[in-house]
């Protein structure tokens, strides 16, 4: 996703564009779902932790840096979810 892109997508999520949302959530879903079982191997639990990076990402949008990754954003979310269900 070009920076362009990224920061088009994060000015719209952060005005509520629910149609943004759905780009980023269909761009991202599996990615970070694989991502969280490689740090906690049990498939249902990465799922989860995926839904609730993205239901943090809807509940937070208003203070996402529309000039930073997003794609770093959302994995660093996920690295931390894994981290604490792992605790």
């Amino acid at each position: 996703m070009s920076k362009e892109i990224n920061t088009e997508l994060v000015v719209r999520l952060r005005n509520g564009d629910e149609y943004a949302f759905e780009i980023i959530f269909k761009s991202f879903f599996e990615p970070i779902v694989n991502f969280a079982d490689e740090y906690i191997r049990e498939f249902e639990a990465s799922r989860n932790i995926a839904q609730t990076v993205f239901m943090k990402l809807w509940e937070n949008r208003i203070s996402i840096n529309p000039d930073l990754s997003l794609k770093s954003y959302l994995f660093t979310s996920t690295r931390n979810l894994c981290i604490s269900h792992l605790r």
